[in-house]
């Protein structure tokens, strides 16, 4: 954990566990009822950590992509 990029792939990480363990196992359950039992307090949640989850994985691999390419240039 010495570097940046190290950094940038637990947050990658962190937010890929995230997204299974919030998200996807409850969209599954959805899938196969074809209702939604969970609420909706936590359907608005899951929602919700459904797109903060995608964009900090983006987010965090254009940051790896312009480390890495800035890294390249400096060398």
């Amino acid at each position: 954990m010495r570097t940046v990029t190290n950094y940038f792939l637990v947050n990658l990480s962190v937010a890929d566990l995230m997204m299974s363990l919030l998200n996807c196992a409850f969209n599954f359950i959805f899938l196969l009822n074809s209702n939604w039992p969970f609420g909706v307090v936590y359907c608005t949640i899951n929602n919700f950590v459904a797109h903060v989850t995608v964009a900090s994985s983006i987010f965090t691999l254009v940051v790896i992509s312009f480390d890495r390419f800035y890294l390249k240039l400096s060398l």
